[in-house]
């Protein structure tokens, strides 16, 4: 689970958007110091709960690997789609990992 810090609570204006097959990433600056982090899966995107809150923690996963590597100050909004629901974790970290690293947001 992420750190308190790390969770994205409140409304937030994205600035910059990055779609892949699995999920598309919204992300802006904040003035905290530190980047934070929210997962989005729709009911329209799986019924499931149980599948929904699964894929959240595959990519939550994914995102505390790399925490240390991630640029600070910059919010993060992921939106799943329906393509990520049941693939493996590490097929989804493997593009989690390169859209940060081709975007730029990697330290």
């Amino acid at each position: 689970m992420l750190k308190k810090e790390n969770r994205l609570l409140e409304k937030t204006r994205f600035e910059k958007n990055w779609s892949t097959p699995f999920f598309v990433l919204k992300t802006a600056k904040n003035r905290t110091g530190v980047s934070r982090f929210a997962f989005q899966v729709s009911k329209k995107t799986e019924k499931n709960a149980v599948l929904r809150n699964r894929i959240k923690r595959q990519i939550r996963s994914c995102i505390e690997k790399q925490i240390g590597e991630i640029k600070t100050g910059t919010d993060f909004l992921f939106i799943i789609k329906k393509e990520a629901i049941r693939k493996e974790t590490s097929r989804i970290c493997e593009e989690v990992y390169g859209l940060l690293k081709k975007q730029n947001l990697l330290e």
